[in-house]
């Protein structure tokens, strides 16, 4: 079971934190169809104390995405603190450390997965806000650096020394990036060892595989990321089948498009003219397999206005 304030989830059904994609209005919507709890993107902490305003606009959110988390990455322990500080101030939910952003700039420095290659450093970290911050403190992780330094085990008893929240772990390495299988085996280890909850994240697609990876593992949640991305509606589905029995099929086009239409307006009252391009990277949601869809896409792609989108989004079948 996962707790958090007044909140209770079991199983938790979460929306990963993702760069350029978990803004407040993808947040809202997939808490619409039923994601119990969010987190912010990434944000740096050495940005945020410097008060940089993409910093600073990222961990803008709604009462309706509770509860909500904001996620920081640094590998200084008084800039994480400190930004630690400046994000508890506008009252979020919790505070999550990233330990698993596998992206060179990030990690090479080591922030995000960098972490993973020194665990003093991280547990320092950790330490710091715990004693600092007086919100709970969780931490999203990989398995390891590669395949040959897996020390997700060594971790999940450091995190369980220091009191964290819970533990969401991302069932790849940094490494692989995005590529090949998560190996659910380490959250089912993890889970075994300890005593602060464990949330899985990797491959879960389907309704079908969150019930496999619920089973296996006995995690005490599910962490959505790419899957939600091509269809936010999973979120739905699960609440249907683990708390109703009923299996939802995927929405009708109309529906899509329904969904489709509160997303962009949802994204133009956070970012204004810049939700065209921001919604761009969605049209493989909701159009996949409609024919017609290259004609659709390449009209996405060349909008310049929020007006043309919404056009295209109320009768996409004329440009047929």
């Amino acid at each position: 079971m996962i707790k958090i304030n007044d909140y209770k989830f079991d199983p938790a059904f979460v929306l990963a934190p993702m760069e350029d994609v978990t803004d407040t209005a993808f947040r809202r919507l997939c808490k619409e169809m039923g994601a119990d709890i969010v987190y912010t993107e990434f944000i740096s902490s050495e940005a945020l104390i410097r008060d940089a305003e993409k910093a600073k606009r990222k961990m803008m959110f709604y009462p309706d995405e509770r509860p909500i988390g904001i996620q920081l990455y640094g590998s200084r322990v008084e800039s994480v603190v400190d930004a630690g500080k400046r994000a508890q101030s506008v009252g979020p939910d919790f505070i999550d450390l990233n330990v698993g952003c596998p992206v060179t700039k990030v990690a090479d420095q080591g922030m995000g997965a960098g972490l993973l290659k020194n665990c003093d450093l991280m547990a320092a970290i950790v330490k710091a806000l715990k004693e600092e911050l007086t919100l709970s403190v969780t931490v999203k992780m990989r398995l390891g650096w590669d395949l040959e330094s897996i020390n997700v085990l060594q971790n999940v008893k450091i995190l369980n020394e220091m009191g964290v929240h819970w533990i969401a772990i991302h069932a790849r390495t940094r490494a692989q990036g995005y590529k090949g299988e998560a190996d659910w085996s380490w959250i089912k280890k993890a889970k075994e060892i300890s005593e602060v909850p464990i949330i899985g994240n990797g491959d879960i697609t389907s309704v079908e595989k969150a019930e496999w990876a619920l089973e296996y593992s006995k995690a005490d949640g599910i962490m959505i990321g790419r899957g939600a991305i091509k269809a936010p509606w999973i979120f739905r589905q699960l609440k249907a089948y683990f708390f109703e029995g009923k299996r939802l099929p995927e929405p009708e086009f109309e529906e899509k498009l329904s969904i489709a239409r509160k997303h962009f307006t949802l994204l133009v009252e956070h970012k204004g003219k810049y939700a065209v391009s921001a919604f761009r990277r969605f049209s493989n949601t909701y159009f996949k397999g409609e024919k017609g869809v290259a004609k659709i896409r390449q009209r996405l792609s060349v909008s310049r206005s929020p007006e043309e989108v919404f056009e295209i989004l109320e009768n996409p079948f004329k440009l047929k």
